[in-house]
């Protein structure tokens, strides 16, 4: 199965289109995340992290950690992210260095994982869908 897509609320097709087309064929259904509640220490995570394609500071806030979301190059003929980009989106945590946002209204929130820590606890990397991204500071 493929589904071409080329903008920014293209997520939106999956919960409608493409999870039931993959639950019928292998009869698994897509796990529901459950958010965490409670304080989640900040300093792992924080610092900036880079692809060739996006850019991702992550810092604390008053609602807790949020990211703040650049592209380096342009990839969609939609793309929110031009320019100056959409504002800063907070972070949910689901556990096990894993948080959830919502980029795009509209569209089902998409997760973020951190991976990798260092001698220090900061984490290296930030796996985002099929991207990974590395820490740059």
């Amino acid at each position: 199965m493929a589904l071409l897509r080329n903008c920014d609320r293209g997520a939106a097709l999956d919960p409608v289109i493409v999870d039931p087309i993959l639950e019928s064929w292998t009869g698994i259904k897509k796990p529901v995340s459950q958010r965490q509640t409670g304080a989640v220490d900040p300093l792992p995570y924080e610092g900036i992290y880079e692809n060739n394609l996006r850019r991702v500071e992550v810092f604390r806030s008053n609602s807790g950690l949020t990211m703040r979301m650049s592209a380096r190059m342009d990839l969609l003929d939609n793309d929110t992210n031009k320019g100056d980009g959409p504002p800063p989106l907070p972070l949910h945590f689901l556990g096990d260095h894993t948080f959830e946002t919502v980029r795009t209204p509209g569209t089902p929130p998409m997760e973020y994982k951190f991976v990798q820590p260092d001698s220090a606890a900061r984490m290296q990397f930030l796996a985002a869908g099929l991207r990974l991204l590395v820490r740059t500071e």
